[in-house]
């Protein structure tokens, strides 16, 4: 747990605060956290929630209602570099894993470990045959609806995504 309450700009290097390119068609003016908190507090449309990592472009939109630290955690970093704030704030492994998901132009990242299970079958069955690959599957997290066991009466009484 942190000792004192982190506020919001104590993570933003104002050299970090550059927008995504401008050939990008997710391209962004911003210029400073003021403007960024203006546009964020008046935009009604949360359809894209657009934030840089290590240069990469991120759309985090769909993953904002599942942040621990809720949707107001990241309301101030729309249109912003993270590498600070990740930095700071330290994520698991699995966190990255499941921020990778929403990178734009990514369709190719894990799917090999995607891929070990069909996802549309239940998965209990299918665990057994991941073998040397179990671990490395069981670790990732999943931002998908799953079904544990093909019975009805047992799958009422799991708590999955």
């Amino acid at each position: 747990m942190f000792q004192k309450l982190i506020q919001t700009n104590e993570l933003i290097d104002r050299k970090m605060m550059k927008p995504v390119e401008s050939n990008s068609k997710y391209s962004l003016l911003i210029k400073n956290s003021n403007e960024v908190n203006k546009i964020n507090s008046t935009s009604k449309d949360d359809s894209e929630f657009i934030v840089k990592y290590q240069g990469k472009t991120y759309e985090i939109s769909n993953f904002l209602k599942h942040h621990p630290g809720g949707r107001q955690t990241l309301k101030a970093y729309k249109g912003l570099a993270l590498d600070n704030v990740f930095n700071y704030v330290k994520h698991s492994e699995a966190a990255f894993h499941l921020f990778n998901e929403f990178q734009v132009d990514n369709e190719r990242a894990y799917e090999d470990i995607e891929n070990l299970v069909d996802w549309n079958a239940p998965l209990l069955r299918q665990v057994g045959l991941l073998s040397n690959k179990y671990w490395e599957w069981v670790n990732l997290p999943v931002n998908r609806p799953i079904r544990l066991f093909e019975s009805d009466c047992l799958e009422m009484l799991t708590i999955t995504p």
